[in-house]
Formats: C-alpha cells, structure tokens, sequence
C-alpha cells in the first residue's frame, strides 16, 4: 500500500515506481453506513462505534464509485435503489468513507454494489470530478488537489 499524506489542499499518495506500477492508486481508510450529511455530526464515540476500515482503489477507467457487497451488507448500509450494470441489476447504497485530506465523500448516486474484488471500495471518475488529478508512475506517486 502507498504511504498517504494530506491537508486541507488535497492528499498525495506515495511510494517507490514499483508499487505505483503494481499497486496502483490504493490506500486504506474507513467507510460509515451514513452519508456524510450524517456522519459530519457526530461525536468521536459514534465514528468509533460505525466506522470500518477499508481498502480503497481509485479507478480512473470506472465512472461510478462501488463498494464491495459484502462490506455493505456487514455495514448495514441501507440500500437506496437499484441500477442496472452489464445486464445485473445491482444494489446502490448511501455511504461515507473519510479521504485522507479530512473530508468526508457520498457519492451524489450512490455506491453501486459489486461482487469479487481485492478492493473493498472503488472511487471512480465521478470522484476524481473533485479533484485535480496527477499521477506520475516513475517518481511513485498520485496527487490529489482540491477543486
């Protein structure tokens, strides 16, 4: 996993050209079953009590932002409706995870669910909407700025 670092302008992801090859853009955080509306209010007891922690891949080649079923369902993340997705039609949920620059995100749709994958959550380019995006694969590194 790539060593994280953020403050209030973004957040940069680093390692050596290695792990930025083999790993990819991944680092490890924590998903509430609240939107982010919700989760802002609460107290450092109840963050304890609902968080878990997360591995979390961002894929510039997926337009949506998924989150594992099983990580969902162990959550009890509410379901909010279903989409439809390569002829399945899939559960989409209402959650929060905490970006490492302090903020908290929900997508505007939703997660969609998904099955089989190494990563507990995908942000795809509906995420990186938010952000300035730089990936520099030879120096290790993938930078995250603020909009």
């Amino acid at each position: 996993m790539l060593k994280c670092n953020g403050d209030d302008s973004g957040f940069t992801l680093s390692g050596t050209q290695d792990d930025a090859i083999n790993i990819g853009p991944v680092f490890e955080s924590y998903t509430f079953k609240e939107g982010a509306d919700v989760v802002v209010d609460m107290n450092d007891k109840e963050l304890d009590q609902k968080k878990l922690s997360a591995q979390i891949l961002v894929d510039t080649g997926s337009p949506l932002c998924c989150i594992d079923d099983c990580i969902a369902q162990k959550l009890g993340i509410p379901v909010i409706g279903t989409q439809e997705e390569q002829g399945k039609s899939r559960n989409m949920y209402k959650a929060a995870i905490w970006l490492p620059d302090g903020r908290l995100y929900t997508p505007k749709d939703g997660f969609m669910g998904y099955e089989t994958s190494p990563h507990n959550i995908i942000l795809g380019r509906q995420f990186l909407l938010r952000y300035l995006f730089e990936c520099d694969v030879h120096n290790g590194t993938y930078k995250f700025s603020k909009r």
